[in-house]
């Protein structure tokens, strides 16, 4: 159904944009997916975490149900309820390494956050800085 509609209008599920919007989506509903988890752990009862951080519990519901519409400031206040800092960057986007390395960057992070420990940025974000060019790159230098 999804590449029907997509050749009606024209779209190219393959194509780098497509890839992009992929990407970003699945970046963001890791990213909050964690912060979900975290909540339910740290603050089991909601009603009492949705006072904590100023909104009415319907509202922490409907955003713990679908995330991914919810704006920057609500998400703002959710995680400094859990006292954790919710990091942003930019890059050009390129379906090469330095994918497979922000993947596996985020993932310890998720793990780390989801075990209540602190987490610090890994060597492999400076390598990205420097340019990768292949995995076996990104395993040269660690």
């Amino acid at each position: 159904m999804k590449n029907a509609l997509a050749k009606l209008f024209g779209i190219d599920p393959n194509s780098k944009g497509v890839r992009l919007a992929k990407a970003q989506r699945e970046h963001d509903s890791s990213a909050l997916r964690a912060l979900i988890l975290r909540r339910k752990e740290y603050h089991p009862d909601l009603k009492e975490f949705a006072t904590l951080i100023g909104v009415h519990s319907d509202e922490l519901t409907d955003f713990e149900h679908d995330p991914m519409d919810f704006d920057l400031s609500f998400i703002r206040a959710y995680s400094h309820g859990l006292e954790v800092e919710v990091l942003h960057f930019v890059r050009m986007y390129e379906n090469t390494a330095r994918e497979d390395v922000f993947n596996k960057t985020f993932a310890a992070f998720e793990k780390e956050i989801s075990a209540g420990r602190s987490w610090s940025m890994p060597k492999e974000v400076e390598t990205v800085k420097q340019g990768v060019r292949s995995v076996s790159d990104l395993e040269a230098t660690s």
